[in-house]
């Protein structure tokens, strides 16, 4: 007979190698509907089978994220197909659904962790493989990847000299190594030893290289943003020559490649963001038409790709369009206010010098993901692409399992004490 107990942790292990699955082999397998449908039903077993209960720490996450939910499906009334809409809140709430779950479950995120960097790797691999290989590599996609993904990997190759791995596209091959940059410097700032850091620091430079040959320089842009933001947080809090010394070069890298950007012509300026910009230009118009006609409760949950074929390539124009200007006023306050909330938790953590537990290298990469996925979104819509969304919020889960270990250590300890 099966323990409770086992049970539990054999429905979380497998909900966590399917979220991964999900994430970075989406392009490949195809089967959307199949694999929600699996996030879903194990979520919701491991709910019922939990041994204590599903005990919640309210936070800004889980009291916020439920009113975007909400917007959508007013939104979904409106929209040019219900179904579609429906899917889509479906879709959005199974993954919020198993991020409480895993906010209130322990030593899930190990796992996965290590199956995202097995996962990475084998991405990394096959893009300095079709680096070296790009004929034989074409061959493999088009076993792997559909017609249309494949024309592209092969244009992108042959024309751009850019490579979308198996991902089949460039912007999620680069949002992979994203992944990669953020643990590295997550773990290069919290490494006792040097020789740890020396290795962190190397996967840093790797990682940084991968994402330049997806040539989404924009992604690469976002991430050193992001990374400058993490580098002065540091450096505030820590106050030693060290950190300040590495925020120093950090930032200095950062603003000379905001400095570049801004300086270039429009032809290069299109080389930079990876794309072409008058095929930007030609989306945000029409995006603009579409909100002019639903400025104030926008065009429906989903619709936008319907009526100008394509996504806004930003997270605010596709908020506009899709939600109106009330609908954007409510998702933006909502990422950014949990944003700060992580912001403010991950600086009492470090300030206090806690030590309530072990997670402090996994608080600095989930607010690395959390600022970057703010930064990529003006170039990208990164919201609503589901691979982005759903990290988001296994990051954000554990960002605030690891904040509110620290708040019941805390009480725990004054309680000790009194």
């Amino acid at each position: 007979m099966i323990r409770k107990a086992s049970m539990e942790n054999l429905l979380i292990s497998a909900l966590i190698v399917i979220c991964c699955v999900y994430i970075f082999f989406r392009p490949i397998i195809k089967v959307d509907n199949i694999m929600c449908m699996a996030i879903l039903l194990l979520a919701i077993g491991s709910i019922v089978t939990k041994r204590n209960g599903l005990l919640l720490e309210r936070n800004t996450f889980t009291g916020l994220w439920p009113l975007c939910v909400l917007w959508m499906i007013i939104s979904c009334t409106h929209t040019y197909s219900i179904v579609s809409g429906i899917k889509v809140i479906l879709v959005m709430s199974t993954f919020l659904i198993c991020g409480i779950l895993l906010m209130a479950t322990e030593d899930w995120f190990p796992l996965f962790t290590k199956v995202s960097l097995i996962f990475i790797a084998l991405h990394g691999a096959f893009t300095v493989f079709q680096v070296v290989a790009p004929k034989q590599a074409l061959l493999i996609t088009g076993f792997l990847l559909s017609p249309g993904d494949q024309a592209l990997t092969r244009e992108w190759i042959e024309q751009n000299g850019t490579y979308a791995g198996m991902a089949g596209q460039t912007f999620v091959n680069a949002f992979f190594f994203s992944i990669l940059f953020g643990f590295a410097l997550s773990r290069f700032l919290t490494a006792g030893e040097k020789r740890g850091k020396l290795g962190y620091f190397v996967l840093i430079l790797f990682s940084a290289g991968l994402i330049i040959l997806t040539g989404k320089k924009g992604t690469l842009l976002a991430v050193a943003c992001s990374m400058a933001v993490i580098l002065l947080v540091d450096a505030a809090i820590r106050r030693n020559w060290e950190s300040r010394l590495i925020m120093s070069l950090g930032i200095f890298g950062c603003v000379g490649a905001i400095l570049v950007t801004v300086k270039t012509s429009g032809q290069q300026f299109a080389d930079i963001m990876g794309s072409s910009v008058i095929s930007r230009e030609r989306i945000m118009y029409n995006a603009k038409l579409v909100f002019r006609n639903h400025a104030w409760f926008g065009s429906g949950t989903d619709s936008l790709a319907y009526y100008i074929g394509h996504s806004a390539h930003n997270n605010v124009y596709q908020l506009l369009c899709e939600y109106g200007i009330i609908g954007t006023i409510v998702f933006l306050l909502v990422i950014l206010t949990v944003l700060i909330d992580v912001f403010d938790r991950t600086w009492k953590h470090f300030s206090d010098n806690s030590g309530y537990d072990d997670g402090s290298a996994d608080l600095i990469f989930c607010l690395f993901y959390g600022l970057f996925l703010v930064f990529n979104g003006m170039t990208e819509n990164t919201l609503f692409q589901y691979q982005f969304f759903l990290t988001y919020v296994l990051l954000m889960a554990r960002a605030y399992q690891v904040t509110g270990a620290d708040r019941y250590c805390k009480l725990k300890g004054n309680l000790y004490e009194s």
